[in-house]
């Protein structure tokens, strides 16, 4: 049943028993109230905490001295868990809602990978670490029904940790530890929900960009005149569900008393039926990669691009009482690719990687608990993504190389929120984490019979976005 319709059934129930009554005693005519949309009140302070998940791309650029030495271009990707608290204010004016919110979050973010022979006595070594990061930002929202639709932007502030260490046996000729503490911006989105009393729940996406960190080394074999010179890229996507408790009393208005109120927030829905909606998000990999050559490897990286996604869903749901049931499938176009240069990247000395994944797809079951116009659910099943190649090495001649296609299969798991914003339009905020295996491959040596080189990358991705559902066909 759609919103507008309730006052309008509450009112035809009063009437009708008017009549009723009518028969009994005389009473005196009232005009029937006016139906109304309800209207959640955002307006008000809240604090809350939150729980996700961070998945850095950095791309790392190495310069050695004199430049004919050239450089190593790596990624280091560092990702974990983090969690921490928010504290917000909202002014609603109409269906709009502005506000403003903090947040300081403590992060498991780290990596460290090698190049240059991986070995004891041969290594060049990077570690990336980002133990926290606070933001303050504005915020911009649509309220319909129980949910806020909203986007979000604003300054950020984190410290980055970096070590580097350059070994050539019998020590290491370079090394140096870093304390960045850093400013950048930040953007997002998400969809937030009345949960009932004082609390809401929301799922929430963040781009944070903290620039390029910069540091020389000298070189204890080279002299210090000769430096290395290196710099990473920070640069973090944060997927993140989170809990709100508003301050202000529930009960100081009439629109206010309306989070809550049983006869609101239990007002029926149906979520059984067919439906069809489209989606956009945002995309982040976060698995190892290698390579090598001379059927070694000795050269390590992050298979971690990040771009943004977008694609159709088709589902249905069974509704029993509280919780739903249902499946769905959906197909998306994915931008994400990356390339990593290794072995001096000089026009005429490097070792080339590049990977694409043009699109991936799912099919899931979804397992749900309904109140009312809202929908908590968890959803998980089979994946399949395309992977596109290209490997080359080149040292005035060209060792090898090679072009891949690789279509894997794996799985997924995730969940959601998901609001009613009609008896057929709903909005939703999704989490997916994708996991489709490796893509590994060995191409002959031109050279050297017997030889090869090799490369393998894993695909792990994290896939937050935004949809739209249309109920097709309800039951």
């Amino acid at each position: 049943m759609s919103w507008k319709l309730v006052p309008v059934a509450l009112v035809a129930v009063v009437v009708a028993h008017g009549a009723f009554a009518a028969d009994l005693a005389p009473r005196t005519y009232t005009k029937a109230p006016v139906a109304t949309d309800p209207v959640f009140n955002w307006s008000g302070p809240y604090v809350g905490v939150n729980l996700g998940y961070g998945a850095a791309s950095d791309p790392v650029k190495l310069a050695f001295t004199p430049a004919s030495d050239g450089g190593e271009q790596p990624t280091v990707a560092p990702a974990g868990w983090l969690g921490g608290g928010q504290l917000g204010y909202n002014y609603q004016a109409g269906r709009w809602v502005l506000g403003v919110e903090g947040d300081v979050q403590a992060t498991a973010l780290r990596q460290s990978i090698c190049f240059d022979f991986c070995n004891p006595s041969i290594t060049f070594r990077v570690t990336q670490e980002l133990p926290w990061f606070a933001t303050m930002r504005g915020r911009v929202g649509y309220a319909a029904g129980p949910a806020l639709i909203y986007a979000t932007g604003g300054a950020a502030f984190t410290s980055v940790k970096t070590a580097l260490v350059d070994t050539f046996a019998p020590a290491p000729d370079v090394a140096g530890t870093f304390n960045d503490v850093r400013t950048g911006w930040v953007v997002g989105g998400g969809i937030e929900a009345m949960l009932g009393g004082h609390w809401t729940a929301k799922a929430e996406y963040l781009y944070l960009d903290f620039g390029t960190v910069t540091h020389a080394m000298s070189d204890t074999f080279l002299g210090p005149s000769n430096p290395n010179v290196f710099a990473i890229g920070v640069r973090e996507q944060v997927f993140r569900v989170g809990l709100n408790y508003l301050l202000d009393d529930p009960g100081r208005g009439s629109a206010f008393a309306m989070i809550g109120a049983p006869p609101i927030m239990a007002a029926a829905h149906s979520w059984s039926g067919l439906y069809v909606g489209g989606n956009l998000g945002a995309a982040a990999g976060a698995g190892p990669a290698a390579f090598g050559g001379d059927n070694v490897v000795n050269n390590q990286s992050s298979f971690s691009p990040r771009a943004l996604v977008g694609g159709l869903q088709a589902g249905v749901n069974w509704q029993a009482q509280n919780l739903v049931f249902g499946i769905e499938g959906d197909f998306q176009l994915d931008g994400q690719h990356q390339k990593d240069c290794y072995d001096f990247c000089l026009p005429t000395q490097y070792i080339n990687f590049d990977e694409r994944l043009p699109w991936f797809a799912t099919e899931r079951l979804r397992v749900g608990y309904a109140m009312g116009p809202l929908l908590i659910y968890a959803t998980g099943g089979a994946a399949q993504g395309k992977a596109e190649t290209t490997y080359v090495n080149y040292d005035g001649i060209l060792w090898s190389s090679g072009s891949f296609a690789d279509v894997k299969s794996g799985w997924t798991a995730g969940g959601g929120l998901e609001a009613a914003l009609t008896d057929r339009w709903s909005v939703k905020a999704e989490y997916l984490y994708l996991d489709l295996g490796h893509v590994d491959h060995a191409m002959p040596d031109r050279f050297f019979e017997g030889a090869n080189d090799n490369f393998w990358s894993t695909i792990h991705d994290h896939i937050f976005r935004l949809g739209v559902n249309y109920k097709v066909a309800p039951f």
